[in-house]
């Protein structure tokens, strides 16, 4: 789980700006959702994941003005 949010997390905030091109984000962040909704993780597990996709999200949406 820590490695989908991190992959994710690459994607939103890449070293190099530019680095990642929005369709790569797209496809992490779906990725990193559906792992981190798995019905075999434990609850606590899915919910401390989803906050801390939320986060990443909230960070992206604030820093791209006209993303999501």
């Amino acid at each position: 789980m820590v490695l989908a949010v991190a992959l994710y997390e690459g994607a939103v905030s890449p070293v190099v700006s530019g680095g990642v091109s929005a369709e790569e984000q797209d496809a992490r962040r779906t990725v990193a959702y559906r792992l981190c909704a798995y019905d075999g993780l434990p609850r606590t597990v899915r919910i401390s994941a989803a906050a801390a996709l939320e986060v990443i999200d909230g960070a992206w949406t604030r820093s791209v003005p006209g993303q999501r």
